[in-house]
Order: structure tokens, then C-alpha cells, then sequence
């Protein structure tokens, strides 16, 4: 802002100054007899800008000090700066002119670090020796089923050679040199010689997951044991996750990791559910409708089994956070969706179809099946979904009412066939009792029309509608034959 601007800027300031005072005087003075108060006044405003004169200095010598206290620590600081530079340049100086001898410095360094991997060997040497023998003792725990003794020795196993693993990783040679061959073949000479641990732990899985594949079995027989398998699944689950969260930067990982053996064990589940829940399988050679309805029937009842056999005899094996009613009904849930699209692949007569239907869209959800109240509390149906995606229905529905219109109208035209020819027969039409002549078809076939609309409305108002528009096109065909 240059000096004119300040000038017009405070002439301004003093015209707004003197306007509000007049303005203030003005208000306070209108009458007479208010003037034998201005001295009262002059000497209260003459003492409020004496204060106010005197807040400014304060305010002003104290933001003075604080620059001048500013100011000396600048300079404080800048002297610093100086030496700082001066004592950095002295350093470089000093490393350039030992460079040299730094690199000759370089073999005692490769023979510390020889020297460091030789007595790591030295001290593991007791523990190395007795690593065949832990490891046959190991397998015949695994064996004789003692799971928790055979873990504590393998996690004793895994932890020795993953302490010689990363202590040959820690001490290899550094990143700019080319030589790291003999670190490479220490490990892999580490590797062949720890092995057997690597199967002992890989059969520790198996036997896991084929006590998870016949869970219910061990459960009933055995309960600890399975206790134990859970107990093996949730320590090396935690370990997993400490490795999962280890330092990004570290190149290093133990062998084998991560294990996901709780995904493994979920695995095995599902496969002993399913195998359990499907037996015995459906043989396709001459299938009826009636063999389909008793299969269901069958289904029905062996998945209530098993889900109450798991809510009373599994859950209390496992731990809570498991939340194994609700696993196991999407188990079985994932299952049967994928074994009724298997039939619904197959060429059905409506009445085999009509029973699938009835069984996805009555049976499944009622509480006979998965709202059953043994097991109600635990699992929620309406989280489970649909069995067949809505699409496949609507598409099952219209196949189901092109089948019902495709046999009313081969049942309708066989029965005016045979109506026709007991019409042309020797003998007498039957009379009533005012002697008109009689038939019962129109009996015979409206019975059979309503008999496929009740059925279709028991699967919803939907095939209702269709099953009806069905049964009004055949009628009229029949009308006009």
C-alpha cells in the first residue's frame, strides 16, 4: 500500500471516528440539563483511552520481546547450522580417504558372518541330532491318535528349522553381492534334512480333515478327539495370522505357511454332510414319479437328521464362533440346490415335476424340513435363499404347464374317442329317469380338470392361473372336436 493509500485510508478512519462521537454526543446531550454532566463524562472517556493506550504498549513491547527472543534463537540456530555443515564435510572427507580400506575389510566381514552361521550350527547341533528321532516318535503319536502330543512335537520340529532357515536368511551376504550360492545350498541342504517334518505335518492335515469328513461319527464315539483336532485347527490358525501380519518387507517365510487347515476342516465337512445326506444316490434307470416323491421323502428326512444331529451332538465339540448350525444348513442348502438342478436336467413327467415343485416350494422352507423347531433357533431359513433361482422356476412352471396341457389334451380326445364309440355300439345308451339318453362324460372330465387346478394351487396362484388358462384352452378344443 503506498503512502497515499494510507493517508486516504486514516483520513477516512477519522471522519468515521468524529461522525460516531457526534452521533454518541448528540444522543447523550439533546437536553439542557444533561450538560452539567460532561465533565462526569470527559473525565470517564479520558480514563477508558488511558487504559486502552496502555493495553496497546503492553500488547506491542511484549510482541517486541518475542522478536527479539526470536531473532537471538535464529541466530543460535543458523551458528549451528554452520558447524553441522562444517562437521559433515570433515566426515565425508574422513570416508572418502578410508574407502579403500574399508573394502579390505570386506573378508573379515564374510568371515564374521561364517563365524556367526558356524556357531548357530554348533549350538543347534544337540537339537539337529535328535531331530529322527523326534520325528519317529512324532509319527507314532500321529498314529496311536494322541493328536495334541504329536502337535507339540511337530510346532517343536517347525520351530527349529524355521529358526535355522531364518538365521541362514538373516546372515546371507548383502544385496550387492553376487555370491549367495553358498547360503542357497545350506538351505536346501536344511530343507532335505527337516523333510520328514514337512509329511509329519501334511498327515496331521489329513487326519484332521478325515475326522472332520465323519465329524458326527467321532462326536457320538470319541468327542475329545475331535476336541483336540479343534483345538490343533485353532493354533495353527492363530499362527497363520501372525504370519499373515508379519513385516511387509520381510523376504523370508517359513516353509509351509500358511496352512489353512479351519478351511480345510470346513472343507471335509461339507464333504462328510453331503455324502451322509445323499446316500443312497438316485439311479435314473426307469425312474417314476413315485420313485422321485419317495426320494425326497428320503432327502427331507435325512437332512432334519442331520441337522439336529449337529446342533445336539457337534456344536457342543466346537467353538462358538464356528456357528456351525448356520454352516452346515448352507451346506446342505449349496447341495440340494445343486442335486434338484441335476434332476430338473432330466426329462420328468409332470407328475415326477409337480413333486419336485411341491417339495422346493412347500417342503424346503415349512417346519418339516429347515424351519423345524428342533433346530429353528439356530438357523434362519430366510437367510438361506431361494433353492432354484426365481428364473428356473418361472421356466420349471412353464415347462410343468406345457406337460398338463400336452396330456388334458391326449386324455380329453382318447375319452371323446372311446365316448364316440360306446355311442355307435349295438347296444342302448343308458337313460335316465325321464328316459333322455345318458353319459357321464362332462362329469368325468370336469373331475379331472379340477383335479390338476387344485394341485397346481397348492404350489402358489401363479401355476394356479396358468394350470386354469390350461384347462380353458382343452375345453374349448373339446368344444370344437
Amino acid at each position: 500500500m503506498s503512502a497515499e493509500d494510507e493517508t486516504l485510508a486514516l483520513e477516512k478512519a477519522e471522519s468515521l471516528a468524529r461522525g460516531a462521537a457526534l452521533k454518541w454526543a448528540s444522543g447523550v446531550f439533546c437536553r439542557p440539563d444533561q450538560l452539567k454532566h460532561l465533565g462526569q463524562y470527559r473525565r470517564r472517556e479520558t480514563q477508558r483511552n488511558n487504559s486502552i493506550q496502555s493495553r496497546l504498549k503492553s500488547a506491542l513491547q511484549s510482541y517486541l520481546e518475542g522478536v527479539d527472543h526470536g531473532v537471538a534463537q535464529l541466530q543460535v540456530a543458523f551458528s549451528e547450522v554452520r558447524h553441522v555443515q562444517q562437521a559433515l564435510r570433515e566426515v565425508q572427507e574422513i570416508w572418502w580417504e578410508g574407502e579403500g580400506s574399508l573394502t579390505k575389510l570386506q573378508p573379515i566381514s564374510q568371515l564374521v558372518m561364517e563365524h556367526v552361521q558356524l556357531s548357530v550350527a554348533i549350538q543347534s547341533l544337540p537339537y539337529i541330532y535328535a531331530v529322527p528321532k523326534q520325528i519317529a516318535e512324532t509319527q507314532e503319536l500321529l498314529e496311536s491318535r494322541h493328536l495334541l502330543e504329536a502337535h507339540v512335537h511337530l510346532r517343536e520340529l517347525e520351530s527349529l528349522r524355521d529358526d535355522v532357515l531364518y538365521r541362514l536368511q538373516k546372515f546371507r551376504p548383502s544385496l550387492d553381492s553376487t555370491d549367495d550360492q553358498p547360503n542357497t545350498e545350506a538351505a536346501d541342504l536344511v530343507q532335505r534334512f527337516f523333510a520328514g517334518v514337512q509329511g509329519l505335518s501334511e498327515d496331521l492335515g489329513r487326519t484332521l480333515s478325515s475326522l472332520a469328513t465323519s465329524a458326527l461319527e467321532v462326536a457320538r464315539s470319541d468327542p475329545s478327539l475331535l476336541v483336540s483336532a479343534i483345538r490343533i485347527i485353532e493354533r495353527e490358525e492363530i499362527l497363520d495370522v501372525e504370519e499373515f501380519r508379519g513385516p511387509v518387507q520381510q523376504p523370508w517365510k517359513p516353509p509351509g505357511r500358511p496352512k489353512h487347515w479351519r478351511e480345510h476342516f470346513f472343507q471335509a465337512l461339507e464333504k462328510g454332510v453331503w455324502d451322509r445326506v445323499m446316500e443312497p444316490r438316485l439311479l435314473w434307470e426307469n425312474l417314476s414319479a413315485a420313485d422321485i416323491a419317495k426320494h425326497l421323502k428320503e432327502l427331507q428326512g435325512r437332512v432334519v437328521e442331520e441337522l439336529q444331529a449337529m446342533c445336539f451332538v457337534l456344536v457342543p465339540c466346537v467353538p462358538p464362533h464356528y456357528d456351525l448350525p448356520r454352516g452346515v444348513a448352507f451346506m446342505c442348502h449349496q447341495g440340494i440346490a445343486r442335486h434338484l438342478r441335476d434332476i430338473l436336467s432330466h426329462d420328468l413327467p409332470h407328475p415326477a415335476l409337480y413333486h419336485v415343485l411341491d417339495w422346493v416350494t412347500t417342503v424346503y422352507t415349512s417346519e418339516h424340513m429347515m424351519g423345524h423347531p428342533n433346530f429353528s433357533s439356530e438357523i434362519d431359513v430366510s437367510e438361506l435363499g431361494p433353492l432354484i433361482p426365481p428364473e428356473m422356476l418361472e421356466e420349471q412352471l412353464n415347462r410343468y404347464t406345457r406337460s398338463i396341457r400336452a396330456c388334458l389334451s391326449q386324455w380329453i380326445h382318447k375319452a371323446l374317442e372311446v365316448e364316440f364309440s360306446d355311442w355307435l355300439r349295438d347296444q342302448e345308451p343308458d337313460k335316465d329317469q325321464d328316459g333322455f339318453y345318458l353319459t357321464t362324460f362332462q362329469q368325468i372330465v370336469m373331475q379331472m380338470l379340477m383335479e390338476n387346478v387344485q394341485l397346481a394351487a397348492a404350489l402358489g396362484e401363479s401355476l394356479e392361473n396358468r394350470v386354469k388358462n390350461a384347462v380353458l384352452y382343452e375345453m374349448q378344443n373339446c368344444l370344437v372336436w
